[in-house]
Order: C-alpha cells, then sequence, then structure tokens
C-alpha cells in the first residue's frame, strides 16, 4: 500500500484540505519523526511534506531508507534542511 508520509504540522492546512488530504485514495501516515533512521527501508512511502525544521537534512543517505520515494514538499520559505 502506498503512503504519503506528513511530518510536518497540519495545522497549516485549512480544514478543506486536510479533509482533501485524508479523503484521498492514498493512505495519509501522520509522524513526527526526529530522526530518519525511525524510518528505516519504508517502501510504502511516495511522497513526503517534511517538517520545515527538522534536526537532520534530507540527503542521499535519508533517501536510501525511503527508496520509492517520488516527492518531497517543504511548508517552508528555505530549503536549508533539503540537499
Amino acid at each position: 500500500m502506498r503512503k504519503i508520509l506528513f511530518s510536518a504540522s497540519t495545522s497549516m492546512l485549512s480544514e478543506y484540505e486536510l479533509e482533501i488530504v485524508q479523503n484521498s485514495s492514498i493512505p495519509l501516515e501522520i509522524i513526527d519523526y526526529s530522526d530518519f533512521h525511525d524510518l528505516n527501508n519504508r517502501e510504502d512511502i511516495i511522497a513526503w511534506v517534511v517538517h520545515p525544521c527538522p534536526n537532520f537534512t534530507i540527503d542521499s543517505q535519508v533517501l536510501e531508507y525511503i527508496p520509492n520515494l517520488s516527492l518531497i514538499c517543504t511548508p517552508s520559505t528555505g530549503t536549508t534542511h533539503l540537499n
């Protein structure tokens, strides 16, 4: 089963947007990841709405833990946490 990982706060979404995401045909998994090692080979995750200030940088090492990731979204103006 394919999933969207949502580690950013859902408070940034309007009620309407949250309803759309929750009613999507792709299950939403809302998790607060503070360490990318928690992701350990998550082949089910295809998209990630990442917290804008994680305590790690999303780089090739992190992407090895999520081999089928196709999309990263960040609700921020900067991208210093993305390499």
